[in-house]
């Protein structure tokens, strides 16, 4: 609807980073036109369960996120955990707030390993990984 990645937006419901397995990111990828490049913003918002010391990778969890128009809530196990309303493109922008998350987005499920996110893997990383899903809904 407002073009490609990143001006078309992105909710990432639960990104996990292997290096810090306490931690559950809920974050917001948008951006606007602007000239041949397009600015990549997002906005992480951490996670956690408890005092922050849960290791979430050795156990089931349940991811929940309320998607309203004007407010993204993100849950771990049916509790809150953070919530933003706070998307504002440069006002360079062609299209008002609350776009681009006002409208329809695919789900992908990814277990990425390397890169800017978490760096590349160290001899401590254990391999093979894998993400094991219960259910989706």
């Amino acid at each position: 609807k407002y073009g490609i990645w990143p001006v078309s937006g992105e909710i990432d419901i639960a990104e996990m980073q292997g290096s810090r397995p306490n931690v559950s990111l809920g974050t917001l990828h948008y951006s606007t036109p602007a000239g041949p490049l397009y600015p990549h913003i997002f906005a992480s918002h951490v996670c956690t369960l408890g005092d922050g010391a849960v290791d979430l990778s050795q156990d089931f969890h349940t991811y929940g996120l309320r998607w309203e128009r004007e407010k993204v809530t993100w849950y771990i196990d049916d509790q809150e955990c953070a919530s933003t309303s706070l998307w504002m493109a440069p006002a360079t922008a062609k299209n008002g707030y609350p776009a681009p998350f006002d409208q329809e987005f695919r789900l992908v499920l990814n277990l990425a390993v390397g890169g800017v996110f978490d760096l590349n893997p160290t001899p401590d990383t254990h391999f093979p990984s894998r993400m094991e899903v219960d259910f989706v809904r």
